[in-house]
């Protein structure tokens, strides 16, 4: 299992506003280690992977403004808490990306409707900021479609 893959089961596994914060703030956090560790061998996608790195911090960022949002601030260490072990990030750079866009997307709906159900306006604002954030992420990664 790699960086993404564990994000992806932590958000995936997170129930509640307060958890998928936490999971959110995690992943972009994994997001923005992935994208660092393989820009300068990102070719093509180089400009995609810098501006990816720009709205992963900015939703990481947005998140710390959600009153929920545990102190402190969680690392990017869910894999490791879960026990699970984080093998290298895919070897082509295409399916880096396409790894960082699935992530991107999980992050989007999850905050989504993390902002759907919060009760706290702070929270609403910050999960749709970050929402914002990962939905930008994704379309500069993805690759067109059919």
């Amino acid at each position: 299992m790699n960086r993404i893959t564990a994000a992806q089961e932590c958000l995936a596994r997170a129930r509640g506003v307060r958890e998928i914060l936490t999971a959110s703030y995690a992943a972009f956090d994994h997001l923005l280690l992935a994208i660092r560790e393989h820009q300068e061998r990102a070719g093509g996608l180089l400009a995609a992977f810098v501006l990816s790195a720009a709205s992963a911090a900015d939703g990481r960022d947005a998140l710390t403004a959600a009153p929920s949002l545990p102190l402190p601030l969680p690392r990017a260490d869910c894999a490791t808490v879960a026990g699970a072990e984080v093998p290298d990030e895919p070897a082509d750079i295409d399916d880096v990306a396409d790894a960082l866009a699935g992530l991107s997307v999980m992050l989007a709906v999850r905050l989504q409707r993390a902002a759907d159900w919060a009760g706290n306006a702070g929270d609403r604002v910050a999960c749709t900021d970050a929402a914002r954030s990962a939905a930008a992420i994704c379309s500069l990664l993805a690759r067109p479609g059919p």
